[in-house]
This record gives C-alpha cells, sequence and structure tokens, in this order.
C-alpha cells in the first residue's frame, strides 16, 4: 500500500529558469494542458549582492588617486584597502576590521 498517493502524481507547479528552452511555446502548452502552474525564478540583479556595495565604493576611491595613470591602479590598492579597513561604517559605528577581528589594525608606527 502507497502511504503517500501523491508522490506519483503530476506535479501542480514548476519553477524554472527563465532560459529560452524553459519558456518555450511547446512547453508552455504542455503546462496548460496539464494543469502545471509555471514559476520562473527572478532574473539576477545586482543590487541583492553583498559584493557590489564594496565595488561601489571601491571605484571612486581607486579613480582618484590613479587618476590618467591607468596602468598604476595595482600599486594603489593596499593603501585603499588599508583606508576602507579601517574607515567608521555609519550603520555599524564600527571599522570593518573591528566587526571582522574584534581589534583594530595597528599602524606602522605602533608596530616599531
Amino acid at each position: 500500500m502507497c502511504r503517500n498517493p501523491n508522490r506519483r502524481s503530476m506535479p501542480r507547479s514548476i519553477i524554472s529558469g527563465n532560459g529560452a528552452k524553459f519558456i518555450s511555446y511547446v512547453l508552455h502548452q504542455i503546462y496548460f494542458i496539464l494543469y502545471i502552474r509555471k514559476k520562473l525564478i527572478p532574473i539576477y540583479f545586482p543590487q541583492a549582492d553583498l559584493v557590489e556595495p564594496k565595488n561601489r565604493d571601491l571605484k571612486p576611491r581607486l579613480a582618484i588617486p590613479v587618476g590618467d595613470e591607468h596602468d598604476s591602479w595595482h600599486s594603489k590598492l593596499p593603501f585603499i584597502r588599508n583606508d576602507m579597513n579601517t574607515a567608521i561604517c555609519e550603520t555599524m559605528g564600527d571599522t570593518p576590521t573591528f566587526l571582522q577581528f574584534h581589534r583594530e589594525l595597528r599602524a606602522v608606527d605602533e608596530v616599531v
């Protein structure tokens, strides 16, 4: 005896991607005939990614010191990374370094 009678039945809905093979006219007709609701996954939008806000901060900070010397951007990255890690975040009230490591970065003159 089958405990779950719906186990081998037709699905009520299908979640699929937005590719051409998933939204074709033929599949649309099959879903309609079989009374299957089709749900599409949302299209990727970069605002939901956690990396995008950091990239948005990095671009102007990198553009100012580099200026017209586009081949020297890599030499400026350590200084910009240090500035970004020691800048106080307005929403959290602490620096990213403190939030990550529970201590502040030491300056070069503090180490010696």
